[in-house]
């Protein structure tokens, strides 16, 4: 402290702070009366400026990602990347206003990836949370050299940690560059990690592209449009996959755990790397119910149909739209989603975005893409504000009217002495704020007399489907569940409508050579049938000669080890079902990363099923498998007793078996319970399996007073 205030005088101290705040909300300046906004807007900007925090002591010294003591010589260091929500609007927010800053933050990363291997995921007080989803810093760093905040040879050293976090095992990206998308299967939350990575892979490619790296632009361009494997032509929807088939029982209005934060609605326009938006779906999002099902998630707020502006992943919809629908909904969110009360925001605050997406909206633009050259128009807040960029340079924008008049055209000019300059893309916008060193003058305008410039998507405000792009066919048998004697199987394309191409649909069964799929077939034994979409090359193409192909898609199907049948006398989480009743006879076990699917969950009560050999059989063994998440309110039950009858009325108690593996213990894991018959209960007809939940969580839990869940898969009896 007195190294950094050597003499101390509390006014003194005030003043001081008073005036570098006011330095730094300085940087926007706005002319106008509207004294409410600007309080709403200056107290955003002081938002958009607490995280990310310097770390660093006054000497420069800090503890590393290593343990380590460094020192930070030439730069600050810098803790708090709350990258998955950052990234949208904050980071390129700050790469405008504050290049400082923002070079000190990637020279952070480049920092903590020479210290611990990883670039910044959630890094909070320099340990990294992996908290939330894709591997955004790709994302910041671009944004950030495309801005000229960072140096070519600066990116140049980066590109290690770059390509290291790209090329990862982490949360499914092994499997998302192998196949080109998750399913269902393959990893948690992967309809939206597809659409986050394939984001993320763009960025990767895009800076490769900048380095002259031609191998690796091509490899990760390759993974850019991943996402399109989980669009559903028939439902227009982002939705999630699994062995080689859409999910059944599907709900674009569900909260589960295909979707981080969020639902089918609220990720179907996640692809900022592709600029086109299906009008007709995105006018849906804004009128469809406003309430969502499934699990609750405290997140989703602010909700204009299904567009939840309190939540991250909806932050640049709203520019998506056509010309009329923006501009209303822009306005609705200024007037409903800020405001000057201690409540004023919708959502979570989340380290600066949800103010960031407020100044950059007030300026008249949106960046939709951090990283790549355009911005979307939208609408200034304020009558005259001006960005001082540098003292060099600042940006005057303006706008001339007081009230929009939504019945006429909306224009933007760009004046330089009034004299009018049509911006015909969004990129030349771009660059006359980010790159251009001289100052800048830019006009809002209501008038018919005006050059109409509002929607610079070179896609346009419709919304075009290619067929000729392969996708990962479907995979569709006629049994879902494990089958008893054969199961057909028929493959499909991922499109609809009529293509100009010729496809053709290769598969393979048991990792045996590929044939060109005909017919639908049958399996009558264990199987992994493997398939994917050519389409021969196209001389109207150009380039390559070699057809193209899609990503794999990939099914297992078992044969029933028996023709048991089971009677459940509780009731299962609707979110947890492992597919229904016989999901825990089916052989097949849940994984560790129960977000998949694999367990039926239960809570507020005690597990309790039947099950039915059809026969009278003897048997030495039956067991149950239970998994433990203390953090999720997952615990193993506290004791399992094993029945068996010959009639289904009288059971017989064969054990009973108790859990000795303490609530406390974190780790998420699993535990087979079971017994090994005496000779007075080695055969019977029937088995019963009662498992009895835990209960209320104590004091000890964050989740004290709810109610503990019970995770049972698989019953087996040998």
């Amino acid at each position: 402290m007195y190294k950094e205030i050597p003499s101390w005088n509390f006014n003194k101290v005030k003043q001081q702070a008073q005036q570098s705040w006011e330095k730094e909300l300085k940087k926007i300046e706005i002319f106008d009366k509207n004294e409410t906004n600007k309080t709403i807007f200056y107290t955003a900007m002081y938002h958009c400026m607490i995280h990310p925090s310097i770390m660093n002591d006054v000497d420069g010294r800090y503890k590393g990602r290593d343990g380590k003591i460094h020192k930070a010589e030439g730069f600050n260091y810098y803790t708090v990347f709350s990258l998955w929500d950052t990234h949208r609007a904050l980071h390129p927010l700050l790469n405008i206003i504050d290049k400082k800053r923002s070079h000190d933050f990637v020279i952070t990363f480049l920092k903590q990836f020479e210290q611990s291997g990883r670039l910044p995921m959630w890094e909070l007080w320099n340990n990294e949370t992996d908290c939330m989803i894709g591997f955004h810093s790709v994302s910041v760093i671009l944004d950030a050299y495309r801005k000229q905040v960072i140096s070519k040879e600066e990116l140049k050293q980066l590109w290690p940690a770059v390509k290291a976090e790209a090329m990862s095992n982490r949360f499914g990206l092994d499997k998302f560059r192998e196949k080109g998308f998750l399913s269902v299967e393959d990893e948690s939350e992967s309809v939206s990690k597809t659409a986050e990575y394939s984001y993320d892979m763009c960025c990767v490619s895009e800076i490769a592209m900048e380095l002259k790296l031609w191998e690796d632009r091509k490899y990760f361009w390759k993974l850019k449009d991943g996402y399109t494997d989980l669009l559903n032509p028939k439902t227009d929807f982002l939705q999630p996959r699994k062995n080689g088939n859409w999910l059944n029982n599907f709900n674009p209005y569900e909260v589960n755990n295909n979707y981080t934060e969020a639902n089918a609605w609220q990720y179907t326009f996640y692809h900022p790397q592709n600029r086109f938006a299906n009008q007709r779906m995105l006018d849906s999002l804004f009128k469809a119910i406003p309430r969502t099902q499934g699990r609750i998630q405290a997140d989703i707020t602010g909700l204009i149909g299904q567009y939840a502006h309190g939540n991250e992943p909806s932050h640049n919809y709203i520019y998506l739209l056509n010309d009329t629908n923006r501009i209303k909904y822009l306005n609705y969110v200024y007037d409903n989603f800020y405001t000057n009360k201690p409540d004023g925001l919708i959502g979570n605050e989340d380290c600066g975005q949800m103010s960031a997406w407020y100044v950059m909206s007030a300026l008249g633009f949106y960046q939709t893409c951090p990283g790549y050259e355009w911005v979307e128009l939208g609408i200034p807040l304020f009558n005259k504000l001006q960005v001082n960029l540098s003292k060099q340079k600042k940006v005057v924008i303006e706008r001339e009217f007081n009230k929009i008049n939504f019945k006429a055209p909306f224009c933007f000019s760009y004046k330089e002495n009034y004299r009018d300059d049509i911006l015909k893309q969004s990129q030349y916008l771009f660059s006359l704020i980010f790159s251009n060193s001289e100052d800048q003058h830019l006009i809002f305008s209501n008038s018919l007399n005006k050059p109409r410039i509002i929607h610079s998507n070179p896609f346009g405000s419709g919304y075009t489907k290619c067929y000729c792009i392969n996708k990962a066919p479907l995979i569709i048998p006629e049994f879902i569940k494990p089958f008893t004697d054969s199961n057909k199987i028929q493959l499909e394309y991922l499109s609809s409508g009529d293509s100009c191409c010729k496809k053709n649909l290769f598969y393979s069964v048991n990792k045996n050579a590929f044939k060109l799929y005909k017919n639908p077939f049958y399996i009558y034994e264990n199987a992994t049938i493997t398939a994917f979409s050519e389409t021969p090359h196209h001389p109207d193409f150009g380039g390559s000669k070699e057809p193209d192909t899609s990503h794999l898609s990939t099914a297992h199907f078992y044969r029933r080890p028996h023709n048991y049948s089971i009677k459940l006398n509780c009731k299962y989480n609707k979110q947890y079902t492992a597919d229904g009743d016989d999901g825990i006879i089916d052989g097949q076990y849940g994984d560790v990363d129960w977000k998949k699917g694999g367990w039926q969950g239960y809570q507020s009560q005690d597990f309790e099923a039947v099950i039915d050999m059809k026969e009278v059989k003897q048997f030495a063994e039956i067991s149950a498998n239970f998994l433990q998440d203390t953090r999720s309110w997952i615990l193993f039950p506290t004791k399992v007793e094993f029945y068996s009858s010959e009639d289904n009325i009288n059971f017989k108690l064969a054990e009973t078996i108790e859990n000795k593996i303490s609530p406390q213990d974190y780790s998420i894991q699993t535990q087979k319970l079971k017994v090994k018959t005496q000779k007075e209960f080695s055969t019977a007809r029937y088995i019963k399996v009662k498992a009895y939940n835990f209960g209320k969580l104590p004091e000890w839990h964050a989740g004290k007073g709810d109610d503990a869940f019970i995770f049972i898969d698989e019953i087996e009896i040998r």
